[in-house]
């Protein structure tokens, strides 16, 4: 891939550092970025170098344009938190499934359909659960 940046990953430098700057590098590029150490705390500094480097190891991949645009990562962002709400959901009602054709009368004397049904069911919540 051809990158207008430095590569990631990129990580706050483990090595001692002035206390008037935070350096945040990457493999084979010891500084990419330095944060002063003025006018506000060292642990909001530390803070702000954190999330950069956060930002842009969680942004790879994704051009600078729409990172700029915003709104495709924007709706990514929303898209992705719903698919994790409607997967919550989604397990919790299979495991109030599961457990009520667990608990059917019919369920351990031979019942194929109330076995399969919940056979089925259980196979939905572990794929489910694995990919969490």
């Amino acid at each position: 891939m051809n990158l207008d940046h430095t590569a990631e990953p990129w990580s706050i430098n483990d090595w001692p550092q002035s206390r008037s700057e935070i350096s945040i590098g990457a493999i084979g590029t010891p500084r990419v970025a330095i944060i002063p150490l003025r006018d506000v705390s060292i642990n909001e500094q530390k803070a702000n170098a954190r999330r950069i480097v956060a930002c842009v190891n969680a942004c790879a991949g994704i051009s600078a344009e729409n990172l700029e645009d915003n709104l495709p990562v924007k709706e990514l962002a929303l898209r992705y938190n719903a698919v994790l709400q409607q997967r919550d959901e989604t397990l919790a009602l299979l495991q109030e499934i599961a457990k009520t054709l667990s608990a059917h009368p019919d369920a351990h004397i031979g019942n194929k359909i109330v076995h399969f049904a919940h056979r089925k069911a259980l196979a939905a919540i572990a794929n489910l659960t694995a990919v969490s």
